[in-house]
């Protein structure tokens, strides 16, 4: 139950949680969280229930349920008091538990465990537990011996606690134990392992906290923190204070958990407020104290709550503190108000309350509540609007504007919104209007915010008119249109702007400046932009903008050209744009100069800017000079000037070098004939030659040399002419003679093997190779071919032609090719052949000494069954692999090929036979060879504690009797079997666990039942004969019905030892009276029910009575009861008799023979005493299933309570 309600009530909560983050999301305002802030309000409360008493100091701690209820745990009042967080309304108890007496200082704080609010001892001597659906009281005491001190030196036993989800937890003060109580049980658990180091102090904590892992006991006189593990009890000290921290006397008043840290707030012993890292144990100490107060000594903090950011807490009679958890700074709401002493804080999702934990003597206790209050935004007026904002508050779900003509009024309610701002229109202007916002709760309304001012000024800023003295503004003048254009012509170098405002209080400013200032604004070439701005009285600005382009100049003329070289022609005039001039073949550049008419013209000089412009290269022949001039407007004019250079007479080279070789001698341009060697790879050269006057022209071997590339080189000698032709017709021509050597290649082109992969791959400047093959290669071919054809090449010592194949043996095979070059240098390559080993890894045979293998076997079958008879206890096992120089081993042992001998256990047993290849391969071959268990399912002994047996005992004869006296009510059978394994039975139940078999008078049959392991079972019977007590009655005989008919039925029934006559009724009629066993009632009514009672008789009495119940047949059919002979009859009389004795006239009743068939009962065949008897198991059926139901509803109302 307490499981289905904790599920309920995370459903609820998720549900509310989704709400408010939904809510959060489209919210439009800043982001805020379930804090108080950023301004709070104080209200209080004194409602105290009937019957409340004060005293110097009222409730330990508060604690919240999950009804939004605060429960005040009394420490020196006289109730519980229940605070309703909505309408404000108190209730008490004092219904305490019988025999509780409560006294002064009875509780130190309390815990709600989802269901109940357990309340702490501090002097109190029981923990008491109070359910908040019924409120009602119940204590549980510590078991006995639980402190190892005296009651007085154990108090106060706890200072406040906490629930972990599944336990409460007490923190000790003066009790020596962390204590854990089952909240479904309120059984109790101590833990006192307290870490190394570490002495328990009088008073020593103050409260506990609960990380979601841990528990962490706050230190009051304690000098540590301590870690608890709830799973192992296993704790852990920390006392690695920060710098600067001093602790002296009661250390801390309470601690917080917010998710990520643990906050400890200081008492009167403690000089800063500590956060400590629970991933860690590190702590931080924060000790900024608002200004203008110093309680490094003694803050003397109240218990503070935690509200998703902040901590609250309360000290003196007008201070609460703030504590940011995000960064450790402490803010003072200084709240005047009569709240002396200290508070524990509560927080209950949307507010903060206080609750009275001490006050001055002579005041009267009040709760009081925080509560957010909004924070007005200065007023943004703008177009006659007044815009309204505000800081949104925690858990408002909309906001009342309130407005006045009055400074500091209350106003009237103008709207109420679900946002955090609003928008004020339709105000006159000139007037101050006041303005304040209240938060609505669900079932409250906040105080007023603070008071804004807004005064609504005129905020026309429009222009009546714009106008210019030259041009015409596009588009048109609007006064809703902001921005124009205008053009002037480029004589126009300033302009007159002409405007007026609509709103004559207005101000105009043109250009920044002052309208009236403002004569004529002078324009330059381009855009000039004018912006005229409008500032209405309210403040709001426009600003329109014309934006004057005043047109570029047109002039594109030169004023001059002048050549460093040569001489214009004709001479310079700006209006003539072609000029030519003439210059020697040695004047390699000029320098042009030229200006322009307007000096902001631009110019360029053959396309190039030109002031970048410096030495012209010349040409020889006509070399056109342009020089273009770009007015500022964009005209352009081009001026053109041709220089014609001379040709040259220069014949001579200026360089020549080969690709390959050195000239000789060094080139000189007056030295005509050279000579050069190149070694045998330079089968082509190539010739690199300048010649003075770029404008020659030169054939390398009557080729122009434009179109020569390389020149083939025959070995020997090669000559080579380059012949130089001047651009004036002059000739000169170089001659080379170049030597190439002979060829020294004695390399390989290609390497390859005809099985397996070089390794590295083949290059021809590479000379060492491995390859590997395969076992099943015993030869390989080498292929290979010589960089140099003319090179000869042999294998291992043997020319390559005559070489085919090469063989191969298992592991290296080393392979020398030799190459030799026509210059007689040699290269030998050599490749290491691996051959590898025998793989092969499979058996040719295996035979086993006993039994066949299945399948037949075949090398690659890796698995065999063979079956042996329970006799062979161990088996050879001969194997033979199919390569003779593979390894065998047959269970781990080694064989050579041997017979080797494996013990077999009953059932399986696995043979495993490993071959190993030369090359490391593995198989395995398995045989499971089942041996069958053993069938011997004999006694080797068989004895009784009384009687002998006849015949005497043979493993080989099932059928035994014995006699015993009367006196004889039970016997022991002792027996053992041949096969130790086999299993043994008497009468059916296991031989190990029957004791004394009871005997009735007369015959007893006991059957020994030996199950051999494999299956067999064989049964040795012996019937015990007990005598019959002298002047006894006889027992009872056993009814059957041999056929029925359709109106008769023949019985029959065991005859009975000592029996002088039979009486058989039907329905209570006596049909048959007589010393016979068998009768035939006939005259019966077919399809009809009728029932039969059997009795013997003596002379000392009537055996109790046998029945049976039959229907008659419509017709004539076989009878379905067993049809057991009279020896069976007498066996199962014996032992399953169930009537009782029927007491005669003369007194005569043998009480032993009547236990005896009590004992019985329970053994019959299917009758109609066996039908009573199941008539009797449904009855005990429907009870049983009474009082289990009867059990349920008390254990559900139990957990209902």
């Amino acid at each position: 139950m307490l499981q289905i309600k904790r599920f309920f009530i995370l459903v609820t909560m998720t549900f509310f949680i989704s709400i408010l983050f939904s809510q959060s999301a489209f919210s439009e305002s800043t982001e805020y969280d379930t804090y108080l802030g950023p301004e709070i309000e104080i209200s209080s409360f004194s409602n105290w229930p009937e019957g409340f008493s004060n005293s110097s100091a009222y409730f330990g701690e508060a604690v919240l349920d999950n009804r939004s209820q605060i429960w005040m745990i009394p420490q020196e009042t006289n109730q519980v008091v229940k605070l309703n967080t909505v309408t404000g309304e108190m209730t008490g108890y004092d219904n305490w538990p019988d025999g509780f007496v409560k006294s002064n200082g009875a509780f130190s704080g309390g815990v709600f465990d989802d269901e109940s609010i357990w309340m702490i001892p501090s002097l109190a001597d029981q923990v008491v537990k109070m359910d908040i659906e019924t409120e009602e009281m119940t204590s549980y005491d510590w078991p006995a011996g639980f402190f190892n001190s005296s009651e007085g030196e154990s108090k106060p036993y706890f200072n406040k606690g906490v629930f972990d989800g599944e336990y409460v937890w007490l923190a000790p003060s003066r009790a020596n134990k962390v204590v854990k109580i089952d909240p479904k049980s309120g059984a109790m658990t101590g833990y006192d392992n307290w870490p190394d180091g570490f002495t328990k102090e009088q008073y020593a904590f103050n409260g506990a906290v609960h990380d979601g892992k841990h528990i962490w006991l706050i230190p009051s006189l304690a000098d540590q923190v301590i870690k608890l593990d709830p799973e192992t009890g296993e704790m852990t000290g920390y006392n690695n204070w920060p710098d600067g921290f001093s602790k002296s006397g009661y250390s801390f008043a309470k601690g917080l958990f917010d998710g990520e840290y643990i906050w400890m707030l200081p008492s009167s012993g403690a000089n800063m407020i500590i956060k400590l890292d629970p991933n860690t144990g590190e702590m931080i100490g924060y000790n900024d104290w608002p200004s203008g107060h110093n309680y490094d000594e003694n803050p003397n903090l109240s218990l503070g709550a935690y509200d998703g950011r902040y901590i609250w807490t309360k000290y003196g009679s007008n201070r609460f503190y703030r504590i940011d958890t995000h960064t450790g700074e402490m803010e003072d709401f200084d709240k005047p108000n009569n709240y002396n002493g200290r508070y524990s804080a509560v927080f209950d999702g949307l507010n903060i309350w206080m609750i009275p934990f001490g006050t001055v003597s002579g005041t009267t206790a009040e709760v009081f509540r925080l509560s957010s209050v909004p924070i007005m935004h200065p007023a943004h007026i703008e177009n006659g609007e007044v815009s309204l904002s505000w800081t949104p508050v925690n858990g408002a779900i909309e906001y009342s504007i309130y407005e006045s003509e009055v400074h500091e009024a209350e106003g009237t309610e103008i709207a109420t919104v679900s946002d955090s701002f609003y928008i004020v229109t339709d105000l006159p202007t000139h007037v101050s209007y006041y303005y304040k916002v209240k938060a609505i709760y669900p079932n409250r309304v906040s105080g007023s915010s603070n008071e804004v001012e807004a005064i609504v000024l005129p905020y026309n800023t429009s222009l009546s008119s714009l106008n210019i003295l030259e041009g015409e503004l596009s588009p048109q003048f609007d006064q809703d249109i902001y921005e124009y254009s205008a053009s002037v012509a480029y004589e126009m170098n300033e302009i007159t702007v002409t405007a007026s405002t609509v709103d004559p209080d207005s101000t105009m400013t043109v250009n920044g400046v002052t309208a009236d200032e403002v004569d004529s604004i002078p324009l330059t070439v381009g855009e000039n932009e004018i912006e005229i701005e409008v500032i209405a009285p309210a403040g709001n600005q426009q600003t329109y903008t014309v934006l004057v382009t005043r047109a570029a100049s047109p002039e594109a003329r030169l004023s001059s050209i002048t050549l460093s070289e040569g001489e214009l022609s004709p001479k310079f005039d700006w209006d003539i744009y072609q000029y030519r001039a003439d210059v020697d073949h040695e004047v390699e550049e000029v320098t042009l100069t030229a200006s322009t008419v307007n000096p902001d013209s631009s110019m360029t000089v053959n396309g190039v800017n030109a002031a970048e412009v410096g030495l012209i290269p010349l040409t020889v022949g006509e070399n056109v000079i342009e020089i273009e001039v770009t007015a500022p407007a964009g005209n352009q004019q081009t001026y053109i000037v041709i220089i014609t250079r001379a040709a040259s007479s220069e014949a001579s080279l200026s360089s020549l070098t080969l690709s390959e070789g050195e000239l000789s001698p060094q080139f000189d341009q007056d030295i005509y004939e050279y000579s050069a060697s190149v070694a045998y790879e330079m089968d082509e050269i190539t010739v690199t030659a300048s010649t003075v006057d770029p404008d020659s022209s030169m054939t390398v071997n009557g080729v122009n040399a434009e179109e020569v590339g390389s020149i083939p080189l025959t070995v020997g000698e090669n000559e080579i002419e380059i012949e130089v032709t001047a651009p004036a017709g002059n000739e000169q021509t170089y001659t080379v003679l170049v030597t190439r050597a002979a060829s020294p290649e004695a390399r390989l082109s290609s390497f390859s093997l005809s099985e397996g992969e070089l390794s590295p791959d083949f290059e021809q400047d590479i000379y060492e190779y491995s390859a590997s093959v395969a076992y099943e290669m015993n030869e390989i071919t080498v292929t290979a071919s010589t960089v140099d054809p003319d090179s000869t090449m042999s294998i291992n010592g043997v020319t390559a032609d005559e070489v085919d194949s090469i063989p191969l043996t298992v592991g290296e095979n080393v392979i020398e090719i030799e190459v030799t070059a026509p210059a007689g240098n040699q290269q030998t390559y050599t490749v290491s052949i691996t051959r590898a080993a025998s793989p092969e890894a499979r058996l040719s045979s295996i035979t086993l000494s006993e039994g066949e293998l299945s399948p037949e076997f075949d090398w690659d079958i890796y698995q065999y069954r063979a079956d042996v008879d329970h006799e062979v206890e161990e088996i050879m096992v001969t194997s033979a692999a199919v390569y003779s120089d593979s390894t065998m081993s047959i269970n781990g042992v080694e064989s050579d090929g041997e017979n080797v001998s494996t013990p077999l256990s009953v059932g399986e047993n696995v043979i495993e036979i490993e071959v190993t290849a030369p090359a490391g391969n593995q198989q395995t071959y398995t045989v499971i060879v089942n041996r069958a268990a053993s069938a011997e399912a004999s006694l080797s002994s068989l004895t009784f504690s009384e009687g002998e047996l006849s015949p005497e005992f043979d493993q080989d004869i099932y059928q035994y009797r014995a006699s015993v006296a009367y006196e004889i009510d039970e016997i022991t059978v002792t027996a053992t079997t041949v096969d130790p394994d086999s299993t043994m039975t008497v009468n059916g139940v296991n031989a190990g666990e029957v004791g004394l078999i009871p005997l009735t008078v007369g015959e007893n049959v006991i059957e020994i039942e030996v199950t051999a392991p494999a299956g067999n079972e064989q049964t040795y019977t012996v019937i015990v004969n007990r005598a019959v007590k002298e002047g006894s009655a006889p027992r009872a005989p056993v009814l059957k019905v041999e056929e029925i008919f359709e109106t008769s039925i023949q019985f029959a029934w065991t005859e009975v030892e000592h029996a002088e006559i039979y009486q058989l009724s039907r329905d209570g009629e006596i049909v048959y009276v007589g010393e016979h066993t068998t009768f035939v009632d006939k005259e019966l009514i077919a399809n009809t029910e009728y029932t039969y009672t059997i009795v013997a008789r003596n002379t000392f009495g009537s055996s109790t009575e046998y029945s049976l119940t039959i229907f008659t047949s419509e017709k004539e059919q076989p009878v379905e009861n067993d049809q057991k002979d009279e020896e069976e009859f007498e066996e199962e009389q014996q032992i399953t008799e169930p009537s009782k004795p029927i007491k005669e006239d003369n007194g005569k009743e043998d009480k032993k023979d009547e236990e005896n068939m009590e004992d019985e009962k329970n053994k019959l065949p299917f009758t109609a005493s066996s039908s009573y008897h199941y008539l009797l198991l449904g009855v005990f059926t429907i009870a049983l299933g009474i009082w289990l139901f009867i059990i349920y509803r008390r254990y559900h109302a139990k957990s209902n309570e």
